[in-house]
């Protein structure tokens, strides 16, 4: 129980939902109109190409590894920030790729990344589903 509440916990923050606290104590307030779902992710980084590790016009950020599930024309995507804090993008990826750069081979039931999905109702998008991943879970999605 306390697992799943802890789970749930991390899940709204990452929502950026303040669910646990009352309507007019929130700090996040989203209108319909601006909403731009996992799709917003793109653009944080520049396509992978030769110039990889260049930091030119390179968007200086932290985020979590967020894995983006492949969506109609769009690949799936790695996104990620480095050491020095530059945000990437990969196009091409293993789960072993992953793993070896975030997992936690000594607990690998440990949190170590966010899937996002986008959420789907009536054929429009409506927003994005999330799961938080354990090592095993990138072992078998990637």
């Amino acid at each position: 129980e306390y697992e799943k509440k802890k789970y749930n916990q991390l899940l709204n923050k990452i929502y950026f939902l303040d669910t646990d606290k009352d309507i007019n104590e929130r700090r996040y307030d989203y209108t319909t109109e601006f909403r731009p779902f996992m799709f917003i992710y793109k653009f944080l980084a520049k396509r992978p190409d030769a110039c990889t590790m260049s930091t030119v016009n390179r968007l200086k950020l932290w985020i979590p590894d967020t894995i983006l599930a492949p969506e109609g024309d769009n690949p799936p995507m790695w996104i990620y920030t480095s050491r020095e804090g530059y945000v990437y993008r990969s196009d091409s990826f293993t789960a072993k790729n992953i793993i070896n750069k975030i997992g936690m081979h000594t607990s690998p039931d440990e949190l170590v990344a966010v899937l996002k999905k986008p959420q789907v109702r009536d054929y429009s998008y409506c927003g994005n589903d999330l799961k938080l991943l354990t090592t095993k879970d990138v072992s078998m999605i990637a």
